[in-house]
């Protein structure tokens, strides 16, 4: 947690061989390149089951989540992956990029929240004529894009192999884009809120009305879910990475308190109880930093007042935009601290605000 690195600010995978993720934690990661929460490649397998990646964020090219590239399979069973993103939505992939040569695989994930230019839940990249890519019983919902496909893009050839059955994701042009396009299954829900328990507050299990409830598919589902939970509990196979468990006792949640004022931030502590799963308490932080853009500019110079006017009479104007101004002041302590420490990190960040501006400035004439 509150890693940075080069590639794959959470975990760095790299082998010939098969690689595989179980039972991870991966949050609050910083990637300077691919792989915001996890970078993997290999020649051989990779692998992620039962994993929650969440708030990893990179500027670089690929996967503010998951980056995972390779000439043999990709799986991703059982995961949540919340909240992720590419920290100026321009290139792929903000929940997961996935590349193959060989088969892509995602079956039960649930996919909420995530950023990016294109793909900002799911990029699903065959890289040859013969990839198979089968995308089952996932949520994707609620993901953002600068351009098409806001929960889901397949880069598919016409020789492909594409499943995509019982998934519940906006099938909009602006949500969806397949690059050689087929009729979508009546099976997949269209953008249909899945009624978590409480979404705000982290807590991804569905409600007893979830229309996720029943509406999977058995064939390649796994046995169980996130927590443990067999699958079927019902009628049918759930969709998403929770399996409704009608005799678990409700849950409660504990909200936080949360004050933020420009850069500055102060949490409370919060517990949460998710039945089965154990009390966990976190630790309140309180953090006082320098945007990286005062770090660069200067708190008073132009550059900044500048910057202020787009946050305060643009940005702030609308939804995406107060999202991307939350988005900002969030990776601002980690992004200065980097800073402080890789210069040539400090002259990677200054390119990209200098081209904000000069977009600014361009705008105006």
């Amino acid at each position: 947690m509150g890693n940075y690195a080069h590639g794959g600010g959470g975990v760095y995978a790299k082998s010939s061989g098969s690689i595989s993720f179980t039972n991870n934690t991966i949050k609050n990661n910083l990637s300077k390149h691919h792989g915001g929460g996890v970078y993997a490649t290999s020649s051989g397998s990779i692998t992620l089951i039962n994993n929650t990646i969440s708030e990893n964020s990179t500027p670089g090219d690929y996967g503010g989540g998951v980056y995972a590239t390779s000439s043999g399979s990709i799986t991703l069973i059982n995961n949540t992956i919340i909240g992720n993103s590419k920290i100026l939505t321009t290139h792929y992939g903000g929940g997961i990029y996935a590349s193959s040569s060989g088969s892509i695989t995602l079956i039960n994930n649930t996919i909420i929240g995530n950023l990016a230019g294109w793909g900002g839940g799911v990029y699903a990249k065959s890289l040859g004529s013969i990839t198979f890519i089968k995308i089952i019983n996932n949520i994707i919902w609620e993901n953002k894009s600068n351009g098409s496909g806001s929960d889901l893009w397949i880069h598919n050839y016409d020789t492909n192999t594409v499943n995509l059955y019982n998934n519940d994701f906006d099938q909009s042009t602006s949500g969806t884009y397949i690059e050689v396009p087929f009729t979508i299954d009546p099976s997949n829900l269209d953008n249909i809120d899945p009624l978590f328990v409480n979404a705000a507050n982290g807590d991804y299990h569905l409600t007893s009305l979830s229309p996720c409830i029943d509406a999977g598919r058995l064939e390649g589902a796994p046995k169980d879910d996130m927590d443990g939970d067999s699958r079927p509990l019902g009628a049918g196979v759930d969709i998403g990475a929770d399996e409704f468990n009608p005799s678990a006792p409700p849950t409660t949640t504990t909200i936080p308190t949360t004050t933020t004022i420009s850069s500055s931030t102060t949490t409370q502590p919060i517990t949460t109880t998710t039945a089965p799963i154990t009390t966990t308490t976190i630790l309140s932080t309180t953090t006082t930093t320098v945007c990286p853009a005062e770090q660069i500019y200067g708190e008073d110079s132009e550059e900044i007042e500048l910057l202020r006017y787009l946050r305060d009479n643009v940005l702030n104007k609308t939804l995406e935009g107060q999202e991307l101004i939350n988005l900002y002041y969030q990776w601002s302590p980690l992004i200065v601290k980097v800073m402080e420490e890789d210069e040539e990190f400090k002259k990677d960040v200054r390119g990209i605000m200098d081209g904000v501006l000069m977009l600014i400035a361009e705008k105006a004439e």
